[in-house]
């Protein structure tokens, strides 16, 4: 676990805004994040999704709260 963190902890750079939104993202997969190194696209792939369906929705239902 630790070297994928460490991975993820790279890829923060490209495609997370903070580390907080990188553990959201690891908290939210837990053990179905396959390895970077190995399945760079399929990584890509559920940054984009995750931040498309799982950040949008969030930030909807905090706007429809308020």
């Amino acid at each position: 676990m630790d070297y994928i963190l460490f991975v993820f902890f790279k890829v923060n750079v490209k495609y997370f805004d903070s580390d907080e939104e990188l553990k959201e993202f690891m908290e939210y997969f837990k053990d179905e994040l396959p390895n970077p190194d190995h399945h760079p696209h399929k990584v890509m792939w559920l940054v984009r999704w995750w931040k498309g369906i799982v950040i949008r929705n969030r930030d909807a239902n905090l706007s429809i709260q308020k």
